[in-house]
């Protein structure tokens, strides 16, 4: 029924809804619903994640989302020569990580005992995103060590979660 078309600068349209694309090194690609996403239970993790900028501007952010590894491997199945992922913001923006880094788990330099999983959050300090202003999804990275500039890393409005 709706044909995603691999024209993406054309016109805002509403082909997709919102949808958060998987595509790339998948049995399954997959265009994801909010919906889709908030009935995933198993996979959902909800904290107050810590954040460090480029300014030295800190603060915790309460956010909740899917564990994204866990969407990988068990929504799209990844394939297992895939080595990398990119997470492209709507704008353009994106962020690359290997696959070990969207498998580990984060830490809080105020909280060194917290592990955080990577995720696609729709959800920041008890409210959900607005579909006025783009994809409702951002991705939340925890910090890999004290010290860690982590906050660049958050993706606002995902558009594609691209597999390589």
């Amino acid at each position: 029924e709706e044909v995603l078309e691999d024209n993406p600068a054309e016109e805002e349209t509403e082909i997709t809804e919102n949808a958060l694309i998987i595509k790339g090194l998948a049995e399954k690609e997959l265009s994801l619903t909010l919906d889709e996403l908030k009935a995933m239970n198993d996979i959902i993790f909800e904290a107050d994640f810590y954040s460090l900028n480029n300014f030295g501007t800190t603060g915790y952010t309460h956010f909740k989302g899917v564990n994204l590894w866990d969407l990988l491997k068990n929504e799209a199945l990844i394939k297992p020569e895939a080595s990398k992922i990119s997470i492209i913001a709507q704008d353009g923006y994106s962020m690359e990580f290997t696959i070990g880094q969207v498998q580990m788990e984060y830490m809080d330099e105020t909280n060194p005992e917290n592990k955080y999983p990577m995720i696609i959050a729709w959800e920041e300090n008890g409210e959900e995103y607005s579909l006025d202003e783009g994809n409702p999804y951002k991705l939340v990275v925890g910090q890999n060590e004290p010290g860690d500039i982590n906050k660049p890393q958050w993706v606002s409005n995902i558009d594609v979660i691209l597999i390589e």
